[in-house]
Order: C-alpha cells, then sequence, then structure tokens
C-alpha cells in the first residue's frame, strides 16, 4: 500500500485524471460563487480554457519540480526550491491570463466579463496553485526520508554483513588448530594413519572453502559435510566414537549457520575423554524445529580450549535472526545443545 501511495502521483495517466477532475471542479465552484450566465457554446469554451490551464500548469511544474531535484536538493535548499515553484507558478499564471485577456475577443465576442470574476478567478486558481506546490513539497520531503531510509537500511546490512564474515572467519583457524592438533596426536601413534588424516582433511577443508562467503547453509549440506568430518575423527577413536544421526529428510531444505554442527560434535570431542571401556556418545537429530547435539558426560581433566565455538554461534544466531539463539541445557550425564533451524535462505 506505502508503494502505491508513492508511486502513483508519479503516474502521468493519474496525474492527468485527478487535474481534469480538479480544472472540472474548479469551474463548477467559480460559476457557483460568481454566476455567469453565458451561451453553453461558450461555457464549454470556458471549461476547455479552465482544464487547459490547470493541466499545463501542473504539469510544467512537476516538470520544474524536477528539474530543480538534479540540481538543489529538497534537504538542503528548500527554501530556495519553494520561492522557484512559486515564481514559476506565478509567472506562468501571468501569460496565462495575458493570453485569456487578448483571446477573449475570439472566444467570447459579444460577452463581457465582469471583473469580480477575474478577481474570483485568480483567487481560487491561486489556492489550487498553493495546494499543488504542497503536494510537491510533501512528495520531496518523502523522498528524502524514505532515500535517507534505504541508505541507513543498506549501511545497516553492510554492517550486519561485515560483523558476520568476520565471526564465521573466526571458525577457520579454530577447525585448523583443531584439526592440525589431531594431525601431530596421530603422527606419534600411526604414521600411515596421519597420512589417511590428512587426505581427507583436505577433501573436508574443501567444503568450507566453498560455504566461506554463505550465510547460511542447508542442514543437508550441513550434516553431509559432519559425517565426512567425523571420519577424521574415527580415523583416531575408533569405536570409542560413536555417532548417532538421525534426521527426517523432510528438514533437509531448512538452514542453519555453516559448521555449526561440526563445532558442536568437536565441542564434545575436545571436552569429553572417549574410550573403548567409556565411549563418546553423541546423537544428531531434530527436535521442534532445533537440531539437537546431544553427548554423554565423561569430561576430561584437563583440557585445552579457545572457548569460540559456541559463542561464535550464538553471535552469528543474533545476526542471522534475531530472537533466535542455542539452547544450552545439561543434566547429571548429559550436555545438549540446540541450534534453531531457520527457514529463510537469506537472512541478512
Amino acid at each position: 500500500m506505502r508503494r502505491f501511495r508513492h508511486t502513483f502521483f508519479r503516474k502521468l495517466k493519474y496525474r492527468l485524471i485527478i487535474e481534469l477532475a480538479l480544472s472540472v471542479l474548479f469551474f463548477i465552484t467559480m460559476h457557483s460563487i460568481v454566476p455567469v450566465s453565458i451561451h453553453p457554446h461558450y461555457a464549454i469554451y470556458a471549461l476547455a480554457f479552465n482544464c487547459l490551464l490547470f493541466i499545463s500548469l501542473s504539469e510544467s511544474m512537476y516538470a520544474f519540480n524536477a528539474i530543480l531535484s538534479s540540481h538543489f536538493p529538497w534537504s538542503e535548499k528548500i527554501l530556495m526550491r519553494t520561492v522557484l515553484l512559486i515564481l514559476f507558478a506565478f509567472f506562468y499564471m501571468s501569460l496565462f491570463y495575458n493570453l485569456m485577456r487578448h483571446m477573449r475577443e475570439f472566444f467570447f465576442s459579444g460577452f463581457e466579463i465582469r471583473r469580480d470574476y477575474y478577481i474570483v478567478h485568480q483567487t481560487l486558481f491561486l489556492f489550487l496553485v498553493i495546494l499543488y506546490i504542497i503536494v510537491l513539497i510533501i512528495i520531496n520531503w518523502y523522498d528524502d526520508v524514505s532515500k535517507a531510509k534505504m541508505e541507513n537500511e543498506y549501511l545497516k546490512q553492510e554492517k550486519l554483513r561485515s560483523d558476520y564474515f568476520a565471526l564465521q572467519q573466526q571458525v577457520n583457524p579454530h577447525f585448523l588448530f583443531n584439526s592440525l592438533s589431531t594431525l601431530i596426536a596421530i603422527i606419534k601413534t600411526d604414521q600411515r594413519l596421519a597420512v589417511r588424516f590428512a587426505e581427507n582433511f583436505s577433501d573436508t577443508y574443501r567444503y568450507i572453502l566453498d560455504i566461506r562467503n554463505a550465510e547460511v547453509a542447508t542442514l543437508q549440506d550441513e550434516v553431509a559435510y559432519l559425517k565426512t568430518w567425523l571420519m577424521l575423527q574415527k580415523e583416531r577413536h575408533g569405536d570409542a566414537l560413536i555417532v548417532d544421526i538421525n534426521i527426517d529428510e523432510n528438514y533437509n531444505k531448512l538452514f542453519t549457520p555453516p559448521l555449526g554442527l561440526q563445532i558442536l560434535v568437536e565441542n564434545c570431542l575436545k571436552h569429553n575423554s572417549c574410550t573403548a571401556v567409556n565411549p563418546l556418545t553423541i546423537k544428531v537429530y531434530v527436535e521442534n524445529m532445533h537440531v539437537v547435539v546431544e553427548n554423554n558426560i565423561n569430561f576430561k581433566k584437563s583440557t585445552y580450549s579457545t572457548n569460540i565455538g559456541l559463542d561464535n554461534l550464538k553471535k552469528r544466531y543474533r545476526i542471522l535472526a534475531v530472537g533466535k539463539e542455542p539452547v544450552i541445557a545439561k543434566t547429571e550425564n548429559r550436555f545438549i545443545v540446540k541450534l534453531p533451524l531457520l527457514k529463510m535462505h537469506r537472512m541478512l
């Protein structure tokens, strides 16, 4: 509706309809105030003259205002532009009234137009001109406000994008640090396994490069990537790591922040020990429009953490979808994190 109001006055056919209606209304009002008995033939000429005067003046002022807009911003030259519009209207009206006087003998031969008719005609017409100038002022003010809002919104969105991608770039060093730490640990125990890990790592990192500029990723892509990444972890932990991924395909086209699932599963491995005697069990599933990562608690006595993972996800959700953020729950023997699933593929 707002867009309709904003563009209505800019369409020529709509303006002409309004101007023609106002011209007829002006003519009727004029002859109601100052009754003049003239032949119907002359009345048609008088009506045509009023319509021509009002429509041509309105369109000329509209065009003149457009020219002023391209040279003098309304917000900076409001007084000057208002004065110029008024002067233009008076100049145009004087030309038309002079034309009316010179052509009176042709259109109204044998008919003397009373002085009070001229006075009322000019007064009413001046009133209409003032109203039209007010309309132009309102339109220009609305344009300036709309433009300022659009610019502010653009700058706001650019700031959000910048903040979001800055947060997202934190994930890459985080991933590299943990993967290299794992590789170093494997090299010490099994060099063949380390080579295989490095090969799988290159495939996994390719996904990170593919989505580095993406604001969100589909749950389907994230799960596929998680399964590939887990192959790296299984190389190291073997049967001591048990991961159960159970996600209905109906949720595949919903969205999450890129690498969100991997960050959560990585936190499970970072903070919990996993051995053949006490395996680490991780479940990934969807519940109430949240993708859930749940693990049994078997905390390590000491662990190094960059404290980036969960905090990074929280900040990214605040930018992507206001009011939505990860839900963290802890019981005696379970640690649970729920990531809201997003329906829109583009939030920023």
